[in-house]
């Protein structure tokens, strides 16, 4: 009769075992991600076991390098749909307990890869991106033209011409929206700049800003 060791040692061993049959399966099948590879491309996801397959497939099927995916409090099935899909060898999926994207991307910016990467590519779970990557040469073109460029959004922007502290009581305080022209609360003044659709490739709307809505983000590390 085996030892409870020994039967610890041989379940350990028949998993390494099944790992090591589907890596040889991967090699066999000669696919490699080298793809972009001074990006790390970041998703946050949370319950979309039912659109994973279809956010990540373009990037899979362009062959991007580096992927991290966060299933942050996730109840569902994303977790093992993402590992179904993402087989790279510089491909994650980190399962969390709901500590948020900013804590997410922070943890992505400071890992391995990401101090290995020259920019940060940062997605949403709601987005759902074109089979190709125009938007994304066109952005890293920008950031090649313009050493001093930080972050692009993809999505939209504020311009602040006026910018007021609100009032000590905030009791007066509303925020206003006239066409694309955005009152905040205490008279600031701005200008929405919409990023138009990312499938638009070339025809994104390029503008200086000081703030940068949602993602897709492309940030320069350094």
């Amino acid at each position: 009769m085996n030892s409870p060791i020994q039967k610890i040692h041989d379940e350990a061993a028949e998993i390494s075992k099944k790992k090591w049959e589907m890596l040889k399966t991967l090699v066999k099948s000669g696919r490699s991600y080298e793809c972009y590879p001074n990006i790390l491309c970041v998703f946050q996801t949370f319950n979309k076991s039912h659109l994973i397959s279809r956010i990540l497939s373009p990037f899979i099927a362009a062959g991007f390098k580096k992927i991290m995916l966060f299933a942050d409090g996730c109840i569902d099935s994303t977790v093992s749909e993402a590992q179904a899909l993402l087989k790279g060898r510089q491909h994650a999926v980190i399962a969390l307990n709901d500590l948020h994207e900013i804590h997410n991307y922070r943890f992505a910016i400071n890992s391995e890869w990401g101090k290995n990467s020259e920019f940060l590519l940062l997605m949403q779970d709601d987005d759902l991106y074109p089979d190709t990557f125009d938007w994304l040469d066109y952005g890293l073109e920008m950031m090649k033209r313009d050493s001093k460029l930080v972050v692009i959004g993809y999505r939209s922007g504020v311009d602040f011409q006026k910018i007021c502290p609100a009032s000590p009581t905030f009791e007066n305080d509303q925020f206003k929206w006239n066409g694309n022209k955005i009152y905040p609360p205490g008279g600031t003044e701005a200008t929405l700049i919409e990023g138009a659709d990312i499938s638009s490739g070339y025809g994104l709307n390029f503008q200086y800003c000081q703030t940068a809505i949602r993602a897709p983000h492309l940030i320069r590390i350094s």
